[in-house]
C-alpha cells in the first residue's frame, strides 16, 4: 500500500552494484596476491644463488689460505667476465619466462 520512496529504490540498486565492485576487489587482491608470490619466489631463488657463489668462495678463500691446502691458482680476471654473463643471462631468462606465465 505505500509505495517505496526513492531512498528505498537506491538502496536496492546499490545492493546489487556492491557485489560487482567486491568481486572486482576479490579479483584484484587474487592478482596481487599472485605477483607478490611470484616475485617472493624469485627473490628467494636469487637470494639461494648469491648464497651458495658467496659460501663457495669464502669456502676457497678458508682452505687455501687458513687450512694452508695448496689449491689450484684461480686467474679471476678470466672468471669475473664469466660471472657477469652467466648472471645476466639468467636475469633475461628469468624476465623472459615472467612474461610468458
Amino acid at each position: 500500500m505505500t509505495e517505496p520512496t526513492p531512498t528505498d529504490a537506491t538502496d536496492a540498486t546499490d545492493a546489487t552494484d556492491a557485489t560487482a565492485p567486491a568481486a572486482a576487489d576479490r579479483s584484484a587482491d587474487s592478482a596481487r596476491r599472485r605477483d607478490r608470490d611470484r616475485w617472493q619466489r624469485a627473490s628467494d631463488t636469487g637470494s639461494l644463488v648469491w648464497g651458495v657463489i658467496l659460501l663457495a668462495i669464502g669456502g676457497w678463500f678458508f682452505v687455501e689460505h687458513t687450512l694452508g691446502y695448496d689449491l689450484p691458482a684461480v686467474d679471476w680476471s678470466t672468471i669475473w667476465p664469466i660471472v657477469l654473463i652467466v648472471m645476466g643471462g639468467w636475469i633475461v631468462l628469468r624476465a623472459a619466462g615472467g612474461r610468458s606465465a
